[in-house]
């Protein structure tokens, strides 16, 4: 029986060792699974989240495309512009130049015009004068009342004759040569 109960505690060790075994088994098993399942997890998430990324870059490159053909776009409407301000820029200058010639010929034909008018207007009036002097000669003017003298534009004396002496006379009324200022003739007023 001695050897009943050392097979039997022998049993109950063996028993108890494979136990323990089965349990570390088991154990590594669910740790090895569960590693495995957080690692699928992690692939997973992984793999989702580079899917994601690659839509974004899709995206990215659609829209750098699209930013490039809006820039080349740009660019070649940036080149017209500066080739029509160079077109207009150089347009003003001539606009300018010409503009500024004008100026000048009108200031010089506005000059001589007003000289031609301030001669003109100069021989009109001496030319009036002229005429009035010419009829004031012709056509001696009646005094208004009293005794007519005559007296010279240039004469400081009136006279009764006509002429006294050398020189245009013209006459007028006593009073008016007295108002004048003028004194008589020694000659001829006596």
């Amino acid at each position: 029986m001695k050897d009943l109960l050392s097979n039997v505690k022998f049993l109950r060790v063996f028993l108890l060792i494979v136990a323990i075994a089965f349990a570390v088994v088991c154990i590594s098993l669910g740790i090895s699974n569960y590693a495995a399942g957080v690692q699928n997890k992690v692939l997973s998430e992984k793999a989702a989240s580079a899917e994601t990324l690659q839509e974004t870059v899709g995206m990215l490159e659609e829209q750098n495309e699209s930013l490039t053909d809006d820039l080349a776009q740009a660019q070649a409407e940036l080149e017209t512009v500066t080739a029509e301000k160079a077109s207009l820029t150089a347009e003003h200058d001539v606009l300018t130049r010409k503009h500024a010639e004008l100026e000048q010929a009108y200031e010089a034909l506005r000059t001589e015009q007003e000289s031609r008018a301030s001669e003109e207007l100069a021989a009109k009036n001496m030319e009036e004068s002229s005429a009035a002097a010419v009829q004031a000669a012709a056509e001696p003017s009646e005094p208004s009342g009293g005794r007519t003298v005559y007296y010279t534009r240039t004469g400081s004396k009136y006279h009764y004759a006509n002429p006294c002496g050398n020189g245009t006379y013209y006459p007028c009324s006593l009073e008016e040569a007295l108002a004048r200022g003028l004194d008589p003739c020694g000659k001829c007023v006596g």
